[in-house]
């Protein structure tokens, strides 16, 4: 496990050091994650929370850290984030019709842990909940569902 967060994290230094170029992102705001999930939330800082490496992350009022979402830009950029993706950390994979011209969310084999990317054009967005969500009767209790992730991933690739 320890060497599969290594991995992961070297992974996620890599992609970050070949996007430091790109100026931050208004990829979602607090209205538009409240609007899909219900949810409260406020801006949370890159780096001020364990995974909250977005261009843009969001916090609960309680200060739990809830999604994180970046933005890429160019030709590449999908099949980079996407192949970035640890397959041993997130080994299901399932494409999402419908969402821009090409769309996948992986899933860790509990399914608790997602990623979403989607490109349109050349815009390409990834979305990653931060939230802790229980398992019931081995069912997955999800504080954003599949469904509003999309509909947030929608949104994103929308905004300008």
């Amino acid at each position: 496990m320890r060497s599969a967060l290594l991995a992961a994290g070297v992974v996620f230094l890599t992609v970050a050091e070949a996007r430091a170029a790109e100026p931050p992102c208004n990829v979602l705001t607090p209205t538009d994650v409240k609007a899909v999930t219900g949810q409260e939330v406020q801006p949370l800082a890159k780096g001020d929370s364990p995974g909250a490496g977005g261009c843009a992350n969001f916090r609960t009022p309680d200060g739990h850290a809830f999604l994180g979402v970046d933005r890429h830009r160019g030709t590449g950029a999908y099949r980079t984030a996407v192949g970035s993706v640890p397959k041993d950390i997130y080994p299901q994979h399932s494409p999402v019709p419908g969402l821009g011209d090409e769309a996948v969310l992986m899933k860790d084999d509990t399914g608790r842990m997602r990623y979403l990317v989607a490109r349109k054009g050349e815009t390409t967005v990834v979305l990653f909940p931060l939230t802790y969500d229980k398992v019931v009767n081995g069912k997955v209790q999800y504080k954003i569902s599949d469904a509003q992730l999309q509909q947030l991933a929608e949104r994103a690739l929308a905004a300008k």
